[in-house]
């Protein structure tokens, strides 16, 4: 799982979203472009500071094997922690590591 920045701002303000990308992989790292199926995005802490447009949860379409979701800033600075999931069959798949981002003041708009 990667996100386009690593820092975003509250609400309002310039850089205000990011975007969130899950890759289904196999055992061996590489893509798999035939996967059907959704993945779920999750933000595990700091929901006060950051939602995706659905709340702190979304299911996305896997398209080659890539998900993607726009996670948006709210009026609170905070760090908010994201978890991927994906059903395979039977079998629930997560993402290795949690990703992190940063909420933070940001500039005014003009």
């Amino acid at each position: 799982m990667k996100t386009s920045e690593n820092n975003i701002n509250i609400l309002g303000k310039e850089n205000d979203s990011c975007t969130i990308t899950a890759t289904i992989k196999d055992s061996s790292d590489a893509t798999v472009t035939e996967y059907l199926g959704k993945v779920i995005f999750n933000i595990i802490e700091g929901a006060n500071s950051a939602k995706f447009s659905s709340g702190s949860s979304i299911s996305v379409d896997v398209n080659n094997g890539i998900a993607t979701a726009i996670l948006h800033g709210q009026c609170n600075l905070g760090t908010v922690k994201i978890t991927a999931s994906s059903l395979a069959g039977s079998k629930e798949i997560y993402n290795n590591n949690d990703l992190v981002i940063g909420v933070n003041i940001g500039n005014s708009l003009k």
